[in-house]
């Protein structure tokens, strides 16, 4: 049986957090304009301790481009062949 190195574990421990505060953004973009969302904001509604925000994001819009470059990664890796990722950037 193989169990979790601490590294695995860390890595765990990361993605849970960051996945906490991008749905904490998430639900409060649809309350408030994201230039109004605040680290006090973030962790209220996450759960997530100010130090761990800081520890994985520098600002707000750190974690607003962590959002942006994860829901682009989505979107190439579900949509690969019916969707030209390339042309509708070009269209924006």
């Amino acid at each position: 049986m193989e169990t979790e190195t601490t590294t695995e574990k860390k890595d765990k421990r990361e993605k849970q957090v960051k996945d906490r505060l991008l749905n904490a953004m998430i639900a409060l973009s649809q309350q408030k304009e994201w230039t109004h969302i605040t680290v006090t904001d973030l962790i209220h509604t996450s759960g997530v301790a100010r130090a761990s925000f800081y520890r994985n994001f520098e600002s707000v819009g750190d974690l607003i481009q962590y959002c942006c470059k994860n829901t682009a990664r989505i979107w190439v890796c579900y949509y690969p062949k019916t969707l030209d990722f390339y042309a509708v950037l070009r269209d924006i």
